[in-house]
């Protein structure tokens, strides 16, 4: 049986999710692998940074625009929660940039994976399965 389209982008967004995951660990886990040494330091923090405003902070946007788009109970507390998130992420990022000791970096990188994690666990679970029942169109959430 084939899924319906939405179910289908659904589907697709998740598995975004979960490799978006991997990179986000492994770049933190590269962070704090050099912190000890400070040789690498500098490159593993614009990495993080780098790929959390090229890849994670664009997918917020574009699914915190499409989550707008449904309401019910426990949804509006999830998309109410979408603004503050992305700024907290924005500013995470800044900090990992900003941090000459190493301490912010670490505790920042921390917080990220743990708010992205979070994040898109609620998208995947409790978000994304509204959208597809309400007949939200999810295509402009996986564009690029």
């Amino acid at each position: 049986m084939r899924k319906r389209p939405a179910a289908e982008v659904a589907t697709k967004i998740a598995k975004r999710h979960s490799e978006l995951g991997d990179r986000l660990v492994d770049l933190a886990e590269a962070l704090l692998a050099e912190l000890p040494y400070g040789r690498g330091v500098v490159r593993a923090r614009m990495d993080l940074v780098r790929f959390v405003r090229e890849q994670v902070l664009p997918d917020a946007v574009r699914e915190e625009a499409g989550a707008r788009a449904v309401s019910g109970p426990g949804l509006d507390v999830l998309v109410r929660a979408m603004p503050g998130e992305g700024r907290l992420l924005s500013v995470l990022a800044d900090e990992i940039e900003a941090d000459s000791s190493g301490v912010a970096s670490a505790a920042a990188a921390g917080a990220l994976v743990a708010l992205c994690q979070a994040r898109w666990h609620s998208a995947d679970r409790v978000l994304l399965p509204a959208m597809v029942a309400s007949g939200a169109d999810l295509r402009a959430l996986t564009a690029r």
